[in-house]
This record gives C-alpha cells, sequence and structure tokens, in this order.
C-alpha cells in the first residue's frame, strides 16, 4: 500500500520533471483514460468470461479423452514405482548414516 509519504515524493518529483501547466493536461489525459476504461470494464470482463467459457467447452473433450491414456500410464507407472520405493529406502537406509559420518569426521 502507498503511504502518504511516497504519494508525496510522487508529486514532488513529477512536479519537478513535469511543467506544471502540463501537469494539467497530463492530468486529463489520465482521467479521460481512466473514464473510458470503467466504463468498458463490464464489457471486458463479458467478454473474458465468454473466451474462457469458449476454453473450457474446447478443453472438456480433450481432457475426457485423455482419461483413458492417464488410466494407463498410472496401470504402468505404478507397478513401477511401488517396485522402486523399497531399492530407494535401503539406499537411503545407507547413505544417511555414511553422511553422518562423513560430517561428523568433517566437525573433528
Amino acid at each position: 500500500m502507498i503511504g502518504f509519504s511516497e504519494i508525496l515524493v510522487i508529486i514532488v518529483v513529477t512536479l519537478i520533471f513535469i511543467n506544471p501547466s502540463k501537469l494539467a493536461k497530463i492530468a486529463f489525459c489520465i482521467g479521460k483514460v481512466l473514464r473510458i476504461f470503467n466504463e468498458n470494464k463490464d464489457d471486458i470482463v463479458k467478454e473474458l468470461n465468454a473466451v474462457a467459457s469458449s476454453v473450457s467447452e474446447v478443453t472438456a473433450p480433450i481432457k475426457e479423452s485423455m482419461q483413458p491414456i492417464m488410466q494407463a500410464k498410472e496401470d504402468i507407472v505404478g507397478p513401477i514405482r511401488d517396485s522402486i520405493h523399497p531399492i530407494i529406502q535401503a539406499k537411503n537406509d545407507i547413505i544417511h548414516p555414511m553422511a553422518d559420518i562423513m560430517q561428523h569426521n568433517n566437525k573433528q
């Protein structure tokens, strides 16, 4: 959140670099842009929602068709993962004590 002191610094710097007579014109243009944006904000949101809905309609059949593929992948990978888990556990059971010994030796 911008505090009062930050706003004051921004105003002072702006007055230093921008001629005060041009500052009113710049502020007017910024206000005009913000007004136009706020007037069209609802239309922009509606358009973005329509695009998101279209994307959902297109991707839903793709996601549905991917289900058998994802299930087949899990059917293949699941048993492999289950068979590797004990090997990984055994590796950790060997490496962790060795790391502790090495760390203890480095401290001495």
